[in-house]
C-alpha cells in the first residue's frame, strides 16, 4: 500500500480543484489513478467544515465514484460498513 499525507495550506478561497489534482498526479503515481482522483476530490470538495487538517490518500482504497454519498459519515475514508461504497 502507498499512502500520501497532504496538509493543504490554503488561505482565502480554495484554488480550482483540477489544477491542484493535476499537480498531485505529477508528483504521485498510484496503481489505480481513479482512487487517487476520488479521494482527492472528496477531501478538496467534500470538506464542508474546513476541519480536515490532513488529507490521507491510500493506494489500496477502492475507487468510489459516488464518494459524495454519506461523505459526512465516511469522511473520505470509505469502505465496508462505514457509510461509503466502493465502486
Amino acid at each position: 500500500m502507498f499512502k500520501v499525507n497532504l496538509v493543504p495550506e490554503i488561505k482565502g478561497p480554495k484554488p480550482p480543484v483540477n489544477p491542484a489534482r493535476s499537480d498531485l498526479r505529477n508528483c504521485v503515481t498510484f496503481p489505480n489513478p481513479k482512487t487517487l482522483r476520488h479521494q482527492f476530490d472528496c477531501h478538496a470538495l467534500g470538506n464542508f467544515t474546513g476541519n480536515d487538517p490532513a488529507w490521507t490518500l491510500e493506494s489500496d482504497r477502492e475507487p468510489n465514484g459516488d464518494w459524495w454519498n454519506n461523505v459526512r459519515q465516511h469522511k473520505c475514508n470509505w469502505g465496508h460498513g462505514d457509510g461509503g461504497s466502493s465502486s
